[in-house]
């Protein structure tokens, strides 16, 4: 139960649940970059944020995604000459 208490400070519904999640993700991130510096061990329960990888990840994803657009563009305007 005391886990779940470090990420929630307010009921749920409540409309400054959108505020605390962000603080919660600056709050996880500082106490990662602490326990680097001071070279400890993090409690995997504050690594919920993204990281490069998740980056990389979220650029290949775009990259294809214009691709394909691309391509069925094309491929729309090969048809319309077409006809």
């Amino acid at each position: 139960m005391q886990r779940r208490q470090q990420h929630t400070r307010i009921p749920a519904g409540h409309p400054e649940g959108y505020l605390e999640a962000f603080a919660n993700i600056y709050r996880n991130v500082a106490k990662c970059i602490q326990a680097q510096i001071i070279g400890v061990q993090v409690d995997p329960l504050y690594k919920d944020f993204p990281d490069i990888a998740d980056g990389v990840r979220h650029g290949v994803y775009i990259q294809s995604d214009r691709i394909r657009k691309e391509r069925t563009k094309m491929d729309q305007t090969i048809v319309v000459k077409l006809i």
